[in-house]
């Protein structure tokens, strides 16, 4: 599952809230340090943390996608390392085997169930 990347509605609330409040007065200072100043700089704050989140999630998505390409690869070799000890020592020899191949003679092989008619 990818990770998504995020709006906040704190944001968006606070965005709206300080339009109100510069509605009252562009310098407004309710005391106790909340001033429309302050307001802004932390919406800016919040603001900025959040772009850099969703730029985190834009780099890991990239990286994800790497990965699985070079998983894919390594795959790919991983079978094509197997297949060739299998051309220079054959199937049924004990390098095969040591490089993590099941000899054809040691492979069970599939036994059909047959199905019993149903009685009437």
């Amino acid at each position: 599952m990818s990770l998504k990347k995020t709006n906040s509605k704190a944001i968006t609330r606070a965005e709206n809230r300080v339009a109100s409040l510069a509605s009252i007065s562009k310098n407004l200072d309710l005391g106790n340090g909340l001033t429309l100043v302050g307001y802004r700089d932390t919406i800016a704050g919040a603001k900025t943390a959040m772009e850099v989140y969703n730029s985190k999630v834009s780099e890991l998505g990239a990286l994800r996608t790497d990965l699985a390409k070079q998983e894919e690869d390594l795959n790919d070799l991983t079978s094509r390392m197997l297949a060739a000890v299998a051309v220079k020592f054959s199937t049924e020899s004990d390098e095969y085997q040591q490089a993590g191949g099941t000899r054809k003679s040691a492979r069970k092989t599939p036994h059909r169930k047959t199905k019993v008619p149903a009685s009437a």
